[in-house]
C-alpha cells in the first residue's frame, strides 16, 4: 500500500521536511528516494516521531547514513522493519544550489 508519494519535490541549502506521515502503528515501512536532479544530498535524516501532541516524545533519529549524500541521478531505499506512529524524512543540499527529489512510502497495510 502506498502510504505517500510525492514526486518533483524541490530541495535547497537548508535542511527541510520533505516528508511527515501519520501510519498510527503500521509497520513495516519502506521509503525510496530517488534524486532526480544534478546535485547530491549533503544530509538526509529519518526520524520516528510520536503522535499525540503536547505529550509527543522528541523525534528518535533512525537513519542519517542512508540518504545523507544519496548522488544525483541515484535512488536509495531504507527499511524500518518496526511499528510506525509517525515517521518523518528531512533532507539538504550544498547552499546555492539545488536538486528534486521523488519519494516513496509503502506499507504492507492499509494507513486510513
Amino acid at each position: 500500500m502506498i502510504a505517500f508519494r510525492a514526486s518533483g519535490v524541490a530541495v535547497t541549502g537548508t535542511l527541510q521536511t520533505l516528508l511527515d506521515v501519520e501510519l498510527k502503528g503500521v509497520g513495516p515501512a519502506r521509503l525510496t528516494v530517488w534524486n532526480r536532479g544534478f546535485t547530491a544530498l549533503s544530509a538526509g535524516v529519518v526520524e520516528h516521531l510520536g503522535n499525540e501532541p503536547p505529550n509527543t516524545p522528541q523525534p528518535v533519529n533512525l537513519d542519517t547514513a542512508t540518504f545523507g549524500t544519496l548522488a544525483a541521478q541515484a535512488a536509495a531505499q531504507l527499511v524500518v522493519p518496526a511499528p510506525i506512529e509517525r515517521i518523518r524524512f528531512r533532507a539538504t543540499c550544498i547552499a546555492g544550489s539545488g536538486t528534486l527529489l521523488d519519494m516513496w512510502l509503502t506499507t504492507p497495510a492499509r494507513t486510513g
